[in-house]
């Protein structure tokens, strides 16, 4: 992806979203309320490079992102785990 766009972003869920008519001093006559919950991290992988139009006149970006996992368990290391760390004095 090109520098300047964020790489690891938050991946959130939309939880619930209504559309409100009426004008929003934007230039719409309507606007869309939405409630989102961060469910986790997710990395950009590509951005669709349409041809058509220059960067500069484009409203929005198209990307792929993935899922980052983050390791959470919390197992707790047996005996036979633990001989190889060295014991600090």
């Amino acid at each position: 992806p090109p520098a300047g766009i964020l790489q690891t972003m938050p991946l959130c869920e939309i939880e619930s979203f209504r559309t409100m008519q009426g004008d929003t001093g934007f230039g719409t006559s309507y606007s869309i309320l939405a409630t989102i919950r961060s469910v986790g991290r997710a990395s950009l992988i590509y951005i669709d490079g349409d041809d058509d139009e220059s960067d500069d006149d484009k409203e929005f970006l198209t990307g792929w992102c993935t899922e980052l996992g983050d390791n959470t368990s919390s197992e707790r290391l047996s005996t036979d785990d633990t001989k190889d760390i060295p014991k600090v004095a």
